[in-house]
């Protein structure tokens, strides 16, 4: 089953809800049209491990004056995945920004972040268990696997928290932002994430370096990413080293770094894609890294920009993008091809295609969302309006 958010118009007509559709045959077996003066961003949804339960968060604007905070309501609706049934709402206000609430992992709480807060929501008691003040405006969080710790990111510090004793763990400062005219940050966090077994949390954004550093040729950059990988216990950053195997120009000075992470499910290994910018120059590498080796031990093409999802066993890693890409090693058709499946025990790459009837939309360019469904057997793109539904074990 998927859970999709929609939104149409005709005319004067809107019309915004949520559908329930089965997959692969793509029947919605149930549709719910939300309040009116309700907009499509206001459908934040999440869905619970045993796939039981699922959140629709509406997001209120209670006010909105000129240079002051804006305050929001999350309405958290709570629904029956197989009949759209709703079983309760909770409720909570904040300042201005709110991001996707989450499950933890055993189903009892529910996670949702408003302005600088992080709540959390107990299903059984209908009531707010605990909260957190970050203290900053949170960007991005994620909950371990075992429902024990948090972690809520700005872009200037990580916390992690401790759910059942409302305690700080630890607090991670990340790279100070480079500030430029009229107080705009450059800086910023794209995900949070823990690993499988808790010891690391990934944390993808870009980060620009210090502007007054001058380039020195006796000692060159090194493909060195940091501080996008960290030891969940000790806040320290680990550093992954790739200078063994990849380059960068000797003759110009790093001036930012653009990293995303995402974990297997085993918590062992971890895709990297990250990209240098050198004096106007990109250079882009993706790729798994070995956590426990400190080694690269799949090397990735095509190397470009890209979203990436492993599949539920981690055999399979599906990635996307949105660039066109052509050398010498590999070239693919951005008019025929949405992303591409990789088979990590074969080291195969699986181009997915578009049917015969669809054309590819560039204002939509294919950069996901894409995720697989939890058996496994099917791994779904969105490019626009439509969803990519793929057999994982033939690529079709």
């Amino acid at each position: 089953l998927v859970l999709a958010g929609f939104y149409s118009k005709l005319g004067n007509l809107q019309k915004v809800g949520l559908q329930g559709i089965e997959i692969p045959s793509g029947r919605v077996l149930w549709e719910k049209t939300l309040a009116s003066g309700q907009t499509v961003e206001d459908q934040i949804l999440a869905l619970s491990q045993d796939n039981e339960k699922a959140i629709i968060a509406k997001i209120k604007a209670e006010n909105e004056p000129r240079n002051t905070s804006r305050k929001q309501t999350i309405q958290a609706e709570v629904l029956y995945v197989q009949t759209g049934q709703r079983e309760f709402t909770l409720e909570t206000s904040g300042d201005t920004g709110q991001l996707s609430p989450k499950f933890t992992k055993d189903g009892k709480n529910i996670i949702a972040i408003n302005g600088n807060n992080a709540y959390v929501w107990n299903i059984e008691t209908k009531k707010v268990l605990t909260s957190f003040d970050h203290g900053d405006q949170i960007d991005s969080f994620d909950v371990d696997s075992l429902a024990e710790k948090i972690v809520t990111v700005s872009k200037s510090k990580a916390v992690i928290w401790s759910i059942s004793s409302n305690q700080k763990i630890v607090e991670i400062s990340l790279p100070e932002c480079e500030v430029i005219s009229f107080g705009i940050s450059l800086n910023k966090i794209f995900s949070s994430r823990f690993s499988a077994n808790g010891r690391y949390i990934g944390i993808g954004g870009y980060y620009f370096t210090d502007r007054s550093q001058k380039f020195d040729p006796s000692n060159p950059a090194k493909f060195v990413i940091n501080k996008v990988l960290w030891d969940a216990q000790t806040g320290q950053p680990i550093p992954i080293d790739v200078s063994e195997k990849y380059t960068l120009p000797n003759d110009r000075r790093l001036a930012r770094q653009n990293a995303k992470v995402l974990f297997d499910p085993q918590g062992k290994k971890v895709l990297i894609n990250a990209t240098m910018i050198m004096g106007g120059g990109f250079y882009t590498r993706n790729f798994i890294w070995d956590l426990e080796k400190h080694e690269v031990v799949f090397d990735i093409l095509p190397e470009i920009e890209s979203n990436g999802e492993f599949s539920p066993d981690g055999k399979y890693l599906a990635i996307t993008s949105s660039d066109n890409y052509k050398d010498a090693h590999y070239d693919f058709d951005r008019e025929k091809v949405v992303g591409f499946l990789i088979n990590l025990e074969e080291r195969k790459i699986i181009e997915l295609e578009r049917g015969d009837d669809e054309k590819s939309n560039i204002f939509y360019a294919c950069k996901g969302p894409l995720f697989f469904t939890q058996d496994g057997n099917y791994l779904l793109v969105m490019e626009g309006n439509v969803w990519f539904v793929y057999n994982v074990k033939t690529g079709e």
